[in-house]
């Protein structure tokens, strides 16, 4: 029973790695989507300014 003993160890500990990570990803989405807007924001801008050229020639 040794074996399925350290399996079972070795599992609940890479179960209790994968839910430190979930936390962790939790924590810092809200940042980095609001960064994701902000940048998609900024391209959207562009986009309109490089069209508004492009129509006056």
């Amino acid at each position: 029973m040794g074996a399925v003993e350290d399996k079972a160890r070795e599992l609940t500990k890479r179960l209790d790695e994968i839910q430190e990570e979930a936390k962790s990803l939790a924590e810092t989405m809200p940042g980095l989507l609001r960064s994701l807007d902000e940048k998609v924001r900024e391209a959207e801008i562009m986009i309109k300014k490089r069209r508004k050229v492009l129509n006056e020639r």
